[in-house]
């Protein structure tokens, strides 16, 4: 996708084309935005742009697969799942590339 560089780019229509709701938006973003930077930070990178503007381009780019969290097996006595529970698990932002491999890291 061609970037202008001005202060909408990426546009939020072409954000939420990816990610519908702003709240998981941010969330995802910040996320991301932290791991390039820790990332950068580890590897000794200078960053030609801030981190979140970063991670705004990769989600606008679809880099970025929303995985929707499941919550851990544990006993029936423990906990009993409905499906408003369900509904509540947390997605999570995983890049692209995780999402082949079989088995598959939670962030």
């Amino acid at each position: 996708m061609k970037h202008n560089g001005s202060m909408l780019d990426p546009s939020m229509g072409e954000l939420k084309a990816h990610i519908n709701n702003r709240y998981l938006l941010v969330n995802v973003t910040a996320q991301l935005a932290r791991e390039i930077s820790q990332k950068a930070e580890e590897e000794e990178l200078t960053l030609d742009n801030k981190p979140v503007t970063i991670a705004l381009h990769e989600i606008a780019d679809g880099e970025v697969v929303l995985v929707k969290d499941t919550p851990k097996e544990s006993n029936e006595e423990e906990t009993k799942e409905t499906s408003e529970d369900l509904e509540r698990a947390e997605s999570v932002a995983v890049p692209e590339e995780e999402t082949d491999s079989a088995e598959q890291e939670q962030l």
